[in-house]
This record gives C-alpha cells, sequence and structure tokens, in this order.
C-alpha cells in the first residue's frame, strides 16, 4: 500500500477512535455562530461588516438575529476576526 494511503486510513481510524470515545481529539476549535458579537467587538456598523464580509446587510441582519444559519466558511472568517482583529480592520 501507499504510504499516502496509510496516511489516510490512519486518519480515518483515529476518526473513529474519537467518535467512540476511546482518544480524545488533538486539539478542537470552537468557531463563532455569532457574528453580531465579532461585529460589536471590531466597532463596525452593518454596513461595514457586511461589506467586509462580501454579503448584502440583509444577510448579516439574518445571521445576527437566528433568522438564518451561517455557513461554516462565514464561521472561520468570524474566527479569524476575533483572534486578529487588526488584520479585519485594516480591511474595512
Amino acid at each position: 500500500m501507499s504510504e499516502l494511503y496509510e496516511e489516510i486510513m490512519a486518519g480515518l481510524q483515529e476518526a473513529l477512535d474519537i467518535e467512540k470515545g476511546v482518544k480524545k481529539p488533538r486539539s478542537v476549535v470552537t468557531l463563532p455562530d455569532n457574528p453580531k458579537s465579532v461585529r460589536k467587538k471590531l466597532r463596525l456598523s452593518q454596513a461595514q461588516f457586511s461589506r467586509f464580509l462580501g454579503i448584502k446587510k440583509d444577510t448579516l441582519r439574518n445571521w445576527e438575529y437566528g433568522r438564518r444559519k451561517m455557513p461554516e466558511t462565514a464561521r472561520r472568517l468570524l474566527f479569524i476576526a476575533e483572534k486578529h482583529p487588526e488584520i479585519i480592520l485594516e480591511m474595512v
């Protein structure tokens, strides 16, 4: 078997062990699901924040009020915004 195959199989086995509770994950990243709290920390308006995210202001409002679920890609961007606000503020 190839080395790549062995690595993939080891990763799958590790995932199964974690799911069964046999093994603990190496690290867990909790992605934010509240864009309003991140936006407030950055002191940005809905218009500014939605422009940064590349979405319509109505979409941001729907996320903030829980009417729509945020896609994971947006949640990852919020994670970066929380951890490194200076990067985000440079881009606004």
